[in-house]
């Protein structure tokens, strides 16, 4: 007795064991894999897809990125910009399963950074753009950026900063306007916690200013009351 099987469900079942491996993946990334900048090579994800994680191919801006092509709100055509490789199984085509390719169509990215690259504003992980034909926002799940570890020599002491971001009054991490005053977090090696560190850091036009800040964890410098300067004379 032949036996049937339902190839809808199947793909259906794949797409979702597919995105749920990738938000496992998410859960150990960076903590700011949010708000890092996109690059060629970075991954965007559509539930309705039966393949649903596709690359990102950054055609319309040439400034690198660690070595690669810097993506932007250009980047917008799905079937050149996007890598997707497997079905639309969106239920508006009954059984007649398209590929992806053949019909994406893609609206405008929204959340992008203010950052202009080239001629177009820059692209950031928690960037969105919607499908025109399902109707739902494709999110960017990686930034494509590859994180790289130094060796650490256990005897050097000398405190190293790694990384820095801020955060608004909103206690939200985004993009914010020159001259605005923030909270600070640094990420640095040999610090310790309740340790005060006296900072320097230089403005746009190289000019100095002294900031004191307070290690509120293992890896952690905050400087409340930091202001994001203008690099204008």
């Amino acid at each position: 007795m032949e036996r049937k099987v339902n190839k809808s469900s199947i793909m259906a079942t794949a797409s979702v064991d597919d995105m749920q491996q990738e938000e496992k993946k998410r859960k150990w990334q960076d903590p700011n894999e949010d708000v890092k900048y996109v690059c060629d090579g970075g991954k965007v994800q559509c539930k309705y897809c039966s393949s649903p994680v596709a690359p990102i191919r950054v055609t319309t801006e040439s400034v690198m990125l660690q070595d690669k092509p810097w993506a932007t709100v250009g980047d917008n055509n799905g079937q050149v910009n996007f890598g997707f490789t497997g079905l639309c199984t969106h239920p508006k085509w009954g059984n007649n399963k398209p590929s992806c390719k053949s019909v994406i169509k893609l609206g405008q990215w929204q959340d992008f950074s203010e950052t202009i690259i080239g001629n177009h504003n820059a692209l950031l992980v928690k960037s969105t753009i919607p499908c025109l034909i399902s109707g739902e926002k494709l999110k960017i799940v990686h930034s494509g950026q590859t994180a790289t570890l130094d060796v650490v020599n256990p005897l050097d002491k000398r405190k190293v900063l790694e990384d820095a971001y801020w955060i608004d009054g909103d206690e939200v991490r985004r993009d914010i306007p020159l001259n605005t005053i923030v909270g600070l977090y640094i990420k640095a090696r040999n610090v310790y916690v309740g340790e005060e560190v006296h900072l320097i850091i230089k403005d746009g036009r190289g000019q100095e200013k002294p900031y004191n800040g307070k290690v509120i964890n293992e890896n952690t410098i905050f400087i409340d009351n930091f202001m994001i300067s203008s690099d204008k004379k």
